[in-house]
């Protein structure tokens, strides 16, 4: 008998058992189903912890053939049988990470003529016999099924729990699991930290050929922590960003450009899985590394578009260089070149070229080395006013990216 599974033969119309055919279904009637543990670990990985009270029928349970209840005493309590006598159903998970490993399991089954009619004292001759008898056992497993969580929108994500349930010994198509009279209990389901329970339920499924309950406990993660721990300092770290852009003066852009470069470096440490709190196989970008990332883009390319103003810089260092050579050998001030204001506006309203015949004409005394001093000035200011242009771009730039960005992040991901 502990061999089994034997599925119960069947009755005649005064409820004796017959003779089985061979051709009979095994039914499993769940009394108890209690969901104790749905809990994600930090790894992804997840864990449930299930209780449940079990009845089936047994060919070799048989009233009084193989179990006399004639002379029993039972005290008013369910009558019971060592476990070993008979098969009992083990229930597991597929797919799963492990196997389950079983808390408990009673030691004996409880015996009933029928389901739901628990024997509880001697039986008289008033009983027709044989009689096929039924048998209970309760169990509490626990459970490491194979679940793939969506971290897309971590850390506001919620995630579906499942767990499938099988009786993987009986062939496909011979069990039948009976749900009418079950009691479903979750509401001390322990979910773990940072996580809220928003339902549970169960339902039957086909799962390979086989009848099987499906568990499902959703549950949605507690942002709180990585609020406080990364979005924020997040968020404070572009609007200090935004500030320092925005208000400072850029001046040399060295020192600009080595702030930005720290800033760099920093940022680009914290999309490291481990730091943002998430496993580093999960397949896809959740939300707070694309947020994050988009944090750290803007922080390169402000660093970029910073380090762009050397070639300004550059051009009007070389010009200033040629000015002060030029006023180092004639001196400063316009009468240093011999002119007068009349000439020297002149000068600069003629412009720096006068026709191919003036060209081959030597200037008089200071007007050609005025005429080089004026355009060399204002070329630098030309220069001076493109920089100070590029330098406003920067700033609405660096502000549009940001709020653009995070934004788009946080609209596409659903966030908000």
């Amino acid at each position: 008998p502990e061999m089994g599974p034997y599925p119960p033969c069947p009755e005649d119309e005064q409820g004796r058992a017959m003779t089985c055919t061979g051709n009979e279904t095994f039914e499993i009637l769940f009394r108890n189903l209690t969901i104790e543990k749905a809990e994600v670990k930090d790894d992804g990985t997840v864990t449930f912890v299930v209780s449940y009270a079990l009845e089936w029928g047994d060919r070799f349970a048989v009233h009084p053939c193989t179990q006399n209840l004639f002379n029993i005493r039972t005290g008013g309590h369910q009558y019971k049988v060592p476990s070993t006598k008979y098969w009992t159903p083990t229930l597991t998970s597929t797919p799963s990470k492990q196997s389950p490993k079983v808390l408990s399991a009673a030691k004996k089954l409880g015996v009933s003529l029928g389901f739901g009619n628990p024997v509880k004292e001697a039986l008289w001759d008033d009983v027709p016999w044989p009689a096929q008898l039924t048998l209970s056992r309760s169990y509490k497993v626990e459970h490491f099924p194979d679940v793939t969580l969506d971290w897309s929108q971590y850390p506001f994500d919620s995630q579906d729990l499942t767990l499938v349930l099988s009786e993987e010994s009986i062939e496909p198509g011979l069990v039948e699991f009976d749900f009418s009279e079950v009691q479903f209990s979750h509401d001390k389901v322990d979910i773990g930290s940072g996580w809220k329970k928003e339902s549970a339920s169960y339902e039957i499924v086909n799962h390979g050929g086989r009848e099987a309950v499906k568990l499902t406990v959703r549950v949605k993660r507690d942002p709180t922590s990585k609020v406080y721990t990364l979005l924020i300092p997040v968020m404070s770290a572009v609007a200090l960003q935004i500030a320092f852009i925005t208000l400072s003066d850029f001046g040399d852009t060295s020192g600009i450009f080595m702030t930005e470069a720290v800033a760099v470096s920093v940022s680009v440490a914290l999309l490291n899985p481990s730091i943002l709190g998430f496993p580093s196989t999960v397949p896809v970008m959740p939300f707070i590394q694309a947020f994050v990332l988009m944090a750290v883009v803007g922080v390169l390319l402000s660093c970029i578009l910073v380090l762009l103003r050397i070639v300004w810089e550059f051009r009007m260092s070389k010009l200033q260089k040629n000015i002060d050579l030029l006023l180092n050998k004639f001196g400063v001030a316009v009468s240093t070149f011999g002119l007068d204001h009349a000439k020297a506006r002149e000068v600069i309203t003629s412009g720096s070229t006068k026709g191919e015949d003036a060209a081959n004409d030597k200037p008089p005394p200071g007007e050609g080395e005025f005429r080089e001093y004026h355009d060399l000035f204002t070329t630098k200011e030309k220069l001076r006013l493109q920089l100070k242009r590029y330098d406003r771009f920067i700033r609405i730039f660096v502000v549009a990216w940001y709020l653009i960005s995070l934004l788009a992040v946080s609209g596409g991901y659903g966030v908000i």
